[in-house]
């Protein structure tokens, strides 16, 4: 079998690949603290999960609503057009 022999004549570090200029840069301002950087994405999802939250807590059918709607059909508050306007308008979410 061959002899094994030391290698000889290699540099102390061997860079594999150099740190781009803006991670260097981000390293060194943020030496010594921590950074978290939220994407839009994570932010948007993070707002709808907080809207569907808020939805699953409200009533499917709001009692009082339902109530004042029928008290007013029942004393004739409502014209025909006021309440097909009304409707439309809600609807389209004006």
């Amino acid at each position: 079998m061959g002899e094994i022999r030391p290698v000889e004549h290699l540099p102390d570090t061997v860079e594999s690949r150099k740190t781009p200029p803006r991670e260097r840069e981000r390293a060194e301002r943020a030496e010594g603290r921590d950074e978290l950087e939220i994407s839009q994405e994570a932010r948007r999802a993070a707002e709808i999960a907080k809207l569907v939250e808020i939805t699953r807590d409200l009533p499917d059918v709001r009692e009082d609503e339902v109530d004042e709607a029928r008290a007013n059909i029942a004393e004739g508050r409502y014209r025909y057009d006021e309440v097909i306007r009304e409707t439309a308008r809600r609807l389209l979410g004006g």
